[in-house]
């Protein structure tokens, strides 16, 4: 990561942060003891990984994440990832977050099953958030909700 800011082009008042910004020793390190690329950071699930950025680097600009499970050993996993100011609980599954799964495993099979299964109980016909119409020719009243 500590490559990829100091390619970042920034004025020159901030090359004295720059030098003073330590590389994170997790990247480029393989949980299993791997080679791997040193822009890389592979950790194990559940985890919740903390990247401390000064503000005056972030300041203007848009942080950037994308990840994936790893081919050999994470094959068979699931993933949800977010970026934000706060720690989210790691144990919690979040509906507001893609989970991310290797195509045509059977972990996409079973999750993709278990989310078929919700939307046949909770189709989404049924989760209108008006409940009281809005029609400008019928005025109706709300006896039950």
């Amino acid at each position: 990561m500590i490559t990829h800011l100091r390619k970042i082009a920034t004025p020159s008042r901030y090359e004295n942060l720059l030098k003073s910004v330590k590389p994170d020793i997790r990247f480029g390190r393989h949980p299993l003891g791997h080679t791997m690329v040193s822009a890389d950071l592979i950790i194990k699930a559940p985890q919740v990984v903390e990247l401390r950025i000064p503000a005056a680097l972030a300041e203007g600009r848009t942080f950037v994440v994308s990840g994936d499970l790893e081919p050999e050993n994470g094959r068979d996993g699931s993933v949800q990832l977010s970026a934000g100011l706060t720690q989210p609980t790691p144990v919690l599954l979040s509906p507001a977050q893609p989970i991310i799964t290797t195509t045509g495993s059977d972990t996409e099979k079973r999750i993709n099953a278990g989310l078929d299964d919700f939307r046949d109980l909770f189709p989404a016909s049924i989760c209108y958030p008006q409940i009281v119409p809005v029609d400008e020719v019928v005025t109706l009243a709300l006896y039950f909700r």
